[in-house]
């Protein structure tokens, strides 16, 4: 079953309890979404902003990617692909992965892959791919052994003394010869491995295509003389490693995510329910600036730079405004807005607002709004504002765009999209 962004309501395949268990789980997703990206401040709401509920139907709001729930899976998709003949959810989720590739806020590191690399699978797939392949590359290439503590009855003293335990073990029973010791061996069988281990083993059990199961086989393999610990995703947190050991931290990132977002239903047969939903703005505004950076870098982008407008009676910062994207050469402010404009459609004035203050906090006269086009929809032509009053030193110049940001080719998706973007954007520069 899919749904779009802000689209149509589903019906729901469940009944009243179901529901009000599904409700529930959702709650659960909320509260644990900064597992995935750095949340902005001031969504406090303990209450799930992910969907829409209308008795026994259900509407997505801004976030997509996938959901299990009770055996029935559900694929939330971008709003840009919401057209008459849309294209095949896996086609719409080989663009998303794309557009991850390039964020530097999503916690799931998308960017240690080849996107041509991938199964045209869906997005809960993809995921697991990309751990199993990337995990067991790591644990042939570099396996990891960590100092552990540990504390152990030795006839020798090795470390430090566990006084307390010494006392109450050894020292009460008569048994003082032998000492508690704490320790920190290089261990293999370290918790990093077993949290390895324990997610290999759990995404054995949800994921359905061949290549991946094959890889998580081969990752038990190699990790058959670690305990079969199990572990969670405060687990996961507890771990620590050194600046040296990305790669580990990457793996380590992963097994965060799924295990975060797991919940073993057990009233109804001990099923597996799994969400991975990501804020589609985040996505779309990430992928934009990534790209400016990666493939324009003489104009010397600057992402998310902040200024204040002015301040107040005890010298204090006011009035914080933060763009997206600031370029330096040619000098120009320019702003994501994850919405679809349609053709002719004027610019909201709010979004007008935004862009004045920009040019003031920044002394920018040069503007972009960059939106983005429905899919297999002619790029419309640039339309230009020009803001002008008395009180401004000089005009300004803003110039809109929906950017064409999907492609039809799925063999060649990331040298089609890249050509396209390239050309797009070098027009909107050229087009003082």
């Amino acid at each position: 079953m899919h749904l779009f962004e802000f689209g149509d309501y589903l019906t729901l395949p469940f009944d009243q309890e179901q529901n009000q268990r599904l409700k529930s789980y959702l709650n659960m997703v909320w509260q644990n979404r900064a597992i995935f990206h750095e949340e902005t401040i001031g969504q406090l709401s303990s209450q799930q902003r992910l969907f829409d509920f209308d008795e026994n139907r259900l509407r997505a709001r801004n976030y997509v990617g996938f959901f299990r729930f009770e055996g029935v899976e559900f694929q939330v998709l971008p709003k840009i692909f919401n057209v008459p003949s849309p294209p095949s959810p896996q086609a719409c989720f080989q663009h998303v992965l794309y557009y991850l590739s390039y964020s530097q806020r999503i916690r799931f590191p998308f960017s240690l892959t080849r996107i041509d690399a991938t199964p045209s699978q869906l997005l809960p797939e993809i995921c697991i791919f990309l751990f199993a392949s990337y995990t067991e590359n790591l644990l042939v290439e570099q396996p990891t052994q960590l100092y552990q503590e540990r504390t152990e009855e030795l006839n020798f003293l090795k470390g430090q003394l566990a006084v307390e335990q010494y006392v109450q073990e050894n020292l009460a029973t008569g048994n003082w010869q032998k000492l508690q010791s704490r320790h920190a061996p290089l261990l293999y069988d370290n918790r990093f491995n077993q949290i390895v281990k324990h997610t290999t083993r759990w995404l054995l059990s949800i994921t359905r295509h061949t290549p991946t199961i094959e890889r998580l086989q081969r990752i038990l393999h190699l990790l058959q003389r670690v305990s079969n610990a199990s572990a969670t995703y405060e687990d996961c947190l507890k771990v620590r490693l050194n600046e040296s050991q990305s790669p580990q931290q990457a793996v380590l990132d992963m097994c965060t995510m799924f295990l975060g977002n797991e919940m073993i239903n057990y009233q109804v047969g001990q099923k597996y329910n799994f969400a991975f939903l990501l804020p589609m703005e985040v996505v779309y505004e990430d992928f934009i600036a990534g790209f400016i950076q990666k493939h324009f870098p003489e104009w010397q982008a600057q992402i998310h730079p902040k200024r204040y407008l002015g301040s107040n009676q005890t010298g204090k910062n006011v009035g914080l405004i933060q763009p997206d994207i600031l370029l330096q050469n040619p000098p120009m402010i320019a702003d994501t807005k994850y919405k679809i404009r349609k053709k002719n459609q004027a610019v909201e004035d709010h979004d007008l607002y935004q862009m004045l203050a920009y040019a003031t906090g920044f002394g920018c006269n040069n503007l972009a709004l960059l939106y983005p086009q429905l899919f297999g929809q002619n790029t419309s032509e640039i339309d230009h504002f020009t803001i002008e009053n008395d009180a401004l030193n000089q005009k300004l110049f803003i110039k809109a765009i929906n950017l064409d940001v999907t492609t039809h080719q799925s063999e060649n998706l990331v040298q089609s999209l890249e050509q396209k973007i390239k050309a797009q954007l070098t027009y909107l520069i050229q087009n003082q």
